[in-house]
């Protein structure tokens, strides 16, 4: 992230505009996605990127944005309120991987 509201901005950082995604659970990994045009991605897009990370297919997947379970697949995460601040770089809503039939 970077900005300051008085001007001071730090250094791009390689993080900057990619999307992260925390997973729930004991490894609590974080997991950076570069999607392209944010604006454009469903949430499929974002299960089907952690696909070959999370090593489970994106039908088993679940994901909690800004604390709530998307309805529909084909939901835009800019529907879900999800973006890059342009001044900071700072993603403004928080995303969560669960895999359900991994917890007991």
């Amino acid at each position: 992230c970077r900005g300051d509201p008085e001007g001071w901005r730090p250094r791009a950082h390689a993080d900057d505009g990619k999307l992260m995604v925390k997973r729930l659970g004991p490894s609590g990994a974080a997991y950076r996605l570069e999607l392209g045009d944010l604006d454009a991605a469903t949430v499929h897009d974002v299960k089907a990127a952690l696909e070959a990370r999370v090593g489970f297919p994106a039908d088993q997947m679940q994901l909690l944005v800004g604390g709530a379970h998307p309805a529909d697949d084909a939901l835009l995460a800019s529907d879900l309120g999800v973006g890059i601040d342009p001044l900071t770089g700072c993603q403004n809503v928080e995303v969560l991987l669960n895999v359900p039939h991994l917890i007991s």
